[in-house]
Protein backbone atom coordinates (compact mmCIF):
# COMPACT_ATOMS: atom_id res chain seq x y z
CA UNK A 1 0.00 0.00 0.00
CA UNK A 2 1.43 3.36 -1.00
CA UNK A 3 2.07 5.84 1.47
CA UNK A 4 -1.35 8.10 2.16
CA UNK A 5 -3.74 5.96 0.01
CA UNK A 6 -7.29 6.89 1.82
CA UNK A 7 -10.13 5.83 0.33
CA UNK A 8 -13.13 7.48 0.15
CA UNK A 9 -16.28 5.59 0.75
CA UNK A 10 -18.75 7.16 -1.03
CA UNK A 11 -21.92 6.56 0.44
CA UNK A 12 -25.62 7.95 -1.19
CA UNK A 13 -28.66 7.22 1.19
CA UNK A 14 -32.55 8.23 0.68
CA UNK A 15 -35.00 7.03 3.42
CA UNK A 16 -32.98 3.82 4.22
CA UNK A 17 -34.42 1.14 5.58
CA UNK A 18 -32.08 1.29 9.16
CA UNK A 19 -31.22 -1.97 10.11
CA UNK A 20 -29.73 -2.42 6.37
CA UNK A 21 -28.52 0.56 7.06
CA UNK A 22 -26.67 -0.37 9.88
CA UNK A 23 -25.37 -3.78 9.29
CA UNK A 24 -24.02 -1.42 6.21
CA UNK A 25 -21.99 1.16 8.47
CA UNK A 26 -20.53 -1.86 10.59
CA UNK A 27 -19.37 -3.30 7.30
CA UNK A 28 -17.18 -0.21 6.92
CA UNK A 29 -16.20 0.25 10.07
CA UNK A 30 -15.23 -3.22 10.12
CA UNK A 31 -13.05 -2.49 6.95
CA UNK A 32 -9.25 -4.32 7.64
CA UNK A 33 -7.86 -1.03 5.47
CA UNK A 34 -6.18 0.89 7.79
CA UNK A 35 -7.08 4.42 6.01
CA UNK A 36 -10.67 5.07 5.26
CA UNK A 37 -13.09 7.45 5.44
CA UNK A 38 -16.56 7.68 5.12
CA UNK A 39 -18.64 10.79 2.91
CA UNK A 40 -22.50 10.41 3.42
CA UNK A 41 -24.67 12.36 1.07
CA UNK A 42 -28.26 12.07 2.18
CA UNK A 43 -30.72 12.78 -0.88
CA UNK A 44 -33.87 13.24 1.26
CA UNK A 45 -34.50 16.66 2.32
CA UNK A 46 -35.41 17.06 6.12
CA UNK A 47 -34.13 13.67 7.11
CA UNK A 48 -31.15 13.07 9.52
CA UNK A 49 -29.55 10.20 10.20
CA UNK A 50 -26.27 11.61 12.25
CA UNK A 51 -27.37 9.65 15.36
CA UNK A 52 -27.08 6.06 13.91
CA UNK A 53 -23.45 7.32 12.23
CA UNK A 54 -21.97 8.47 15.38
CA UNK A 55 -23.48 5.26 16.93
CA UNK A 56 -21.38 2.79 14.67
CA UNK A 57 -18.43 4.91 12.86
CA UNK A 58 -16.17 4.97 15.92
CA UNK A 59 -12.80 4.27 14.54
CA UNK A 60 -13.85 5.03 10.38
CA UNK A 61 -13.77 9.34 10.21
CA UNK A 62 -16.99 10.62 8.34
CA UNK A 63 -18.72 13.48 7.10
CA UNK A 64 -22.41 13.90 6.48
CA UNK A 65 -24.14 15.69 3.86
CA UNK A 66 -27.96 16.63 3.78
CA UNK A 67 -29.38 18.12 0.64
CA UNK A 68 -31.46 21.05 0.33
CA UNK A 69 -33.76 19.52 -2.59
CA UNK A 70 -33.45 15.86 -3.93
CA UNK A 71 -30.56 15.29 -6.33
CA UNK A 72 -31.53 11.81 -7.58
CA UNK A 73 -28.74 8.90 -7.07
CA UNK A 74 -26.46 9.94 -10.39
CA UNK A 75 -25.91 13.49 -9.21
CA UNK A 76 -25.48 12.45 -5.56
CA UNK A 77 -22.89 10.13 -6.35
CA UNK A 78 -21.27 12.80 -8.88
CA UNK A 79 -21.46 15.54 -5.86
CA UNK A 80 -19.87 12.42 -3.79
CA UNK A 81 -16.95 11.96 -6.39
CA UNK A 82 -16.18 16.11 -5.93
CA UNK A 83 -15.99 15.89 -2.40
CA UNK A 84 -13.56 12.50 -2.29
CA UNK A 85 -10.05 13.79 -1.26
CA UNK A 86 -8.78 10.29 -0.94
CA UNK A 87 -6.39 8.01 -3.75
CA UNK A 88 -8.85 5.95 -3.98
CA UNK A 89 -12.76 5.93 -4.06
CA UNK A 90 -14.97 3.20 -3.51
CA UNK A 91 -19.03 3.65 -4.29
CA UNK A 92 -21.24 2.50 -1.76
CA UNK A 93 -24.94 1.90 -1.16
CA UNK A 94 -27.06 1.70 1.81
CA UNK A 95 -28.59 -1.96 2.31
CA UNK A 96 -25.20 -4.07 1.01
CA UNK A 97 -23.06 -5.38 3.30
CA UNK A 98 -18.79 -5.26 2.28
CA UNK A 99 -16.33 -8.70 3.63
CA UNK A 100 -13.43 -6.95 6.17
CA UNK A 101 -11.23 -7.24 3.33
CA UNK A 102 -13.11 -5.50 0.14
CA UNK A 103 -11.09 -2.49 0.36
CA UNK A 104 -7.25 -3.92 0.82
CA UNK A 105 -7.84 -6.57 -1.81
CA UNK A 106 -9.67 -3.94 -4.15
CA UNK A 107 -6.49 -1.59 -3.64
CA UNK A 108 -3.87 -4.09 -3.77
CA UNK A 109 -4.98 -4.98 -7.17
CA UNK A 110 -5.40 -1.50 -8.01
CA UNK A 111 -1.50 -0.37 -7.61
CA UNK A 112 -0.46 -4.16 -8.50
CA UNK A 113 -1.80 -3.52 -11.78
CA UNK A 114 -1.66 0.02 -12.24
CA UNK A 115 -5.47 -0.03 -12.79
CA UNK A 116 -7.82 2.66 -13.09
CA UNK A 117 -10.74 0.44 -11.60
CA UNK A 118 -11.46 -3.03 -10.23
CA UNK A 119 -14.62 -4.26 -9.30
CA UNK A 120 -14.83 -8.26 -7.96
CA UNK A 121 -17.20 -10.92 -7.94
CA UNK A 122 -19.92 -10.31 -5.21
CA UNK A 123 -23.12 -12.84 -3.46
CA UNK A 124 -26.51 -11.84 -2.88
CA UNK A 125 -28.46 -11.82 -0.22
CA UNK A 126 -32.28 -11.64 1.03
CA UNK A 127 -34.11 -9.05 3.41
CA UNK A 128 -33.17 -11.88 5.92
CA UNK A 129 -29.70 -12.17 5.52
CA UNK A 130 -30.27 -15.52 4.10
CA UNK A 131 -27.45 -16.38 1.34
CA UNK A 132 -29.86 -16.45 -2.14
CA UNK A 133 -26.55 -16.98 -4.51
CA UNK A 134 -23.18 -17.57 -3.08
CA UNK A 135 -21.09 -16.32 -6.08
CA UNK A 136 -22.74 -14.39 -9.21
CA UNK A 137 -19.47 -15.02 -11.23
CA UNK A 138 -19.96 -18.71 -10.87
CA UNK A 139 -23.85 -18.68 -11.58
CA UNK A 140 -24.06 -16.32 -14.06
CA UNK A 141 -23.80 -17.14 -17.82
CA UNK A 142 -23.46 -13.46 -19.09
CA UNK A 143 -20.30 -12.05 -20.28
CA UNK A 144 -20.75 -9.28 -18.24
CA UNK A 145 -20.51 -11.20 -14.77
CA UNK A 146 -17.86 -13.50 -15.99
CA UNK A 147 -15.14 -11.25 -18.10
CA UNK A 148 -10.99 -11.08 -16.59
CA UNK A 149 -8.70 -9.19 -16.15
CA UNK A 150 -6.81 -8.01 -19.26
CA UNK A 151 -9.74 -8.34 -21.41
CA UNK A 152 -10.69 -5.41 -23.81
CA UNK A 153 -14.53 -4.71 -22.42
CA UNK A 154 -13.62 -1.16 -23.97
CA UNK A 155 -16.32 -1.50 -26.26
CA UNK A 156 -18.78 -3.94 -24.41
CA UNK A 157 -18.72 -1.43 -20.97
CA UNK A 158 -20.24 1.40 -23.52
CA UNK A 159 -24.15 -0.73 -24.01
CA UNK A 160 -23.91 -3.42 -21.40
CA UNK A 161 -22.65 -2.48 -17.16
CA UNK A 162 -20.24 -4.64 -16.34
CA UNK A 163 -19.47 -3.04 -13.03
CA UNK A 164 -22.24 -3.02 -10.79
CA UNK A 165 -21.48 0.12 -8.34
CA UNK A 166 -21.35 -1.30 -4.78
CA UNK A 167 -18.38 -3.39 -6.28
CA UNK A 168 -16.34 -0.40 -7.48
CA UNK A 169 -13.58 0.65 -6.41
CA UNK A 170 -11.02 3.01 -8.50
CA UNK A 171 -8.52 6.16 -8.80
CA UNK A 172 -9.88 9.23 -7.56
CA UNK A 173 -8.34 11.48 -10.06
CA UNK A 174 -9.77 9.46 -12.92
CA UNK A 175 -13.05 9.30 -11.26
CA UNK A 176 -12.69 13.33 -11.08
CA UNK A 177 -11.80 13.11 -15.03
CA UNK A 178 -15.30 11.60 -15.89
CA UNK A 179 -17.09 14.10 -14.60
CA UNK A 180 -19.40 15.53 -14.91
CA UNK A 181 -21.17 12.15 -15.04
CA UNK A 182 -23.37 11.60 -18.08
CA UNK A 183 -27.44 12.28 -17.15
CA UNK A 184 -28.54 9.00 -19.88
CA UNK A 185 -26.88 5.73 -17.16
CA UNK A 186 -26.02 5.09 -14.18
CA UNK A 187 -23.13 5.94 -12.49
CA UNK A 188 -21.39 2.99 -12.16
CA UNK A 189 -22.24 2.28 -16.37
CA UNK A 190 -20.28 5.21 -16.88
CA UNK A 191 -17.15 5.27 -15.26
CA UNK A 192 -16.74 1.65 -15.94
CA UNK A 193 -16.96 2.68 -19.76
CA UNK A 194 -14.66 5.65 -19.24
CA UNK A 195 -12.20 3.49 -17.08
CA UNK A 196 -11.64 1.08 -20.33
CA UNK A 197 -11.21 3.47 -22.16
CA UNK A 198 -8.64 5.50 -19.85
CA UNK A 199 -6.30 2.18 -19.02
CA UNK A 200 -6.71 -1.38 -17.30
CA UNK A 201 -9.61 -2.21 -15.62
CA UNK A 202 -9.72 -5.70 -13.49
CA UNK A 203 -11.96 -8.56 -12.05
CA UNK A 204 -10.98 -9.73 -8.92
CA UNK A 205 -12.47 -13.13 -9.01
CA UNK A 206 -13.54 -13.31 -5.48
CA UNK A 207 -16.48 -12.53 -3.69
CA UNK A 208 -15.83 -9.41 -1.96
CA UNK A 209 -19.44 -7.91 -0.90
CA UNK A 210 -23.02 -9.17 -0.42
CA UNK A 211 -25.62 -7.33 -2.46
CA UNK A 212 -28.94 -7.36 -1.03
CA UNK A 213 -31.96 -8.21 -3.10
CA UNK A 214 -35.47 -6.80 -1.82
CA UNK A 215 -38.98 -5.54 -2.71
CA UNK A 216 -37.34 -1.69 -3.17
CA UNK A 217 -34.69 -2.78 -5.56
CA UNK A 218 -35.26 -1.33 -9.06
CA UNK A 219 -33.64 -2.67 -12.03
CA UNK A 220 -33.60 -3.74 -15.88
CA UNK A 221 -33.74 -2.70 -19.00
CA UNK A 222 -37.53 -3.19 -19.41
CA UNK A 223 -38.43 -0.80 -16.46
CA UNK A 224 -40.82 1.82 -17.03
CA UNK A 225 -41.52 0.29 -20.20
CA UNK A 226 -44.57 -0.08 -21.78
CA UNK A 227 -44.21 -0.20 -25.84
CA UNK A 228 -42.06 -1.45 -28.45
CA UNK A 229 -41.47 2.13 -29.52
CA UNK A 230 -40.67 3.32 -26.02
CA UNK A 231 -37.59 0.80 -25.69
CA UNK A 232 -36.23 2.19 -28.93
CA UNK A 233 -37.04 5.91 -27.24
CA UNK A 234 -35.84 5.72 -23.68
CA UNK A 235 -33.31 2.72 -24.18
CA UNK A 236 -31.69 3.02 -27.71
CA UNK A 237 -31.64 6.99 -28.09
CA UNK A 238 -30.58 7.24 -25.00
CA UNK A 239 -27.71 5.23 -25.27
CA UNK A 240 -26.56 6.88 -28.53
CA UNK A 241 -26.88 9.89 -26.69
CA UNK A 242 -24.55 8.15 -23.88
CA UNK A 243 -21.36 7.33 -26.55
CA UNK A 244 -22.05 11.20 -28.07
CA UNK A 245 -20.98 11.85 -24.31
CA UNK A 246 -18.12 9.86 -24.13
CA UNK A 247 -16.44 9.65 -27.81
CA UNK A 248 -16.39 13.95 -27.18
CA UNK A 249 -14.85 13.23 -23.72
CA UNK A 250 -12.78 10.38 -25.47
CA UNK A 251 -11.85 11.69 -28.73
CA UNK A 252 -8.99 8.90 -29.34
CA UNK A 253 -11.03 6.41 -28.02
CA UNK A 254 -9.27 2.98 -29.28
CA UNK A 255 -12.60 1.45 -30.59
CA UNK A 256 -14.41 5.11 -31.33
CA UNK A 257 -15.28 3.44 -35.24
CA UNK A 258 -16.97 0.19 -33.72
CA UNK A 259 -18.98 2.14 -30.70
CA UNK A 260 -20.20 4.53 -33.44
CA UNK A 261 -20.91 1.97 -36.25
CA UNK A 262 -22.47 -0.41 -33.55
CA UNK A 263 -24.41 2.55 -32.07
CA UNK A 264 -26.13 3.70 -35.36
CA UNK A 265 -27.19 0.18 -36.79
CA UNK A 266 -29.48 0.62 -33.34
CA UNK A 267 -30.90 3.84 -33.88
CA UNK A 268 -31.31 3.03 -37.17
CA UNK A 269 -32.66 -0.62 -36.53
CA UNK A 270 -30.21 -2.06 -39.19
CA UNK A 271 -30.18 -5.90 -38.70
CA UNK A 272 -27.47 -6.32 -41.15
CA UNK A 273 -25.00 -4.17 -39.87
CA UNK A 274 -26.61 -4.92 -35.98
CA UNK A 275 -25.00 -9.01 -36.98
CA UNK A 276 -22.10 -7.40 -38.78
CA UNK A 277 -21.02 -5.75 -35.20
CA UNK A 278 -22.72 -8.23 -33.22
CA UNK A 279 -19.69 -8.44 -30.78
CA UNK A 280 -19.87 -5.44 -29.71
CA UNK A 281 -22.34 -6.28 -27.18
CA UNK A 282 -23.81 -9.70 -28.54
CA UNK A 283 -26.86 -9.61 -25.82
CA UNK A 284 -28.00 -6.64 -27.24
CA UNK A 285 -26.98 -6.93 -30.97
CA UNK A 286 -28.84 -10.16 -30.83
CA UNK A 287 -31.82 -9.11 -28.90
CA UNK A 288 -32.90 -5.83 -31.25
CA UNK A 289 -32.13 -8.15 -34.32
CA UNK A 290 -35.21 -10.39 -32.83
CA UNK A 291 -37.42 -7.59 -31.86
CA UNK A 292 -37.40 -6.00 -35.28
CA UNK A 293 -39.73 -8.89 -36.51
CA UNK A 294 -41.89 -9.13 -33.03
CA UNK A 295 -45.31 -7.23 -33.05
CA UNK A 296 -45.58 -4.82 -31.35
CA UNK A 297 -48.75 -5.69 -29.79
CA UNK A 298 -47.07 -8.89 -28.43
CA UNK A 299 -44.02 -6.89 -27.05
CA UNK A 300 -46.19 -4.81 -25.29
CA UNK A 301 -47.81 -8.14 -23.83
CA UNK A 302 -44.38 -9.82 -23.12
CA UNK A 303 -43.49 -6.31 -21.32
CA UNK A 304 -46.69 -6.51 -19.59
CA UNK A 305 -46.45 -10.17 -18.28
CA UNK A 306 -42.22 -9.99 -17.17
CA UNK A 307 -43.41 -6.70 -15.43
CA UNK A 308 -45.90 -8.55 -13.15
CA UNK A 309 -43.76 -11.31 -11.90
Amino acid sequence: MSKGSRVSVLMSVYRPDLSFLRQQLLSIEAQDYPDTELIVWDDCPGEDITGILGEILLKTPYTYHRCSENLGYIRAFETLAEMASGEYLAFCDQDDVWDASKLSRCTEVLEQKRAVLVTSDRRIIDEENRVVTESVRSASRHPYERWSTGDDISCNAVFTCYALGMTIVMRTDAAKRMLPFSRNTGHDKWVTMCAAAMGSVCYIEEVLQSYRRHGKNVSGIFYHLASKEEYYTWRVETSCAVVRELLERFPDHPRREQILAFSRARKRRKTVQLWKYRRTAPAVAMFEIMLKWIPSGVFAWMLKHMQGR
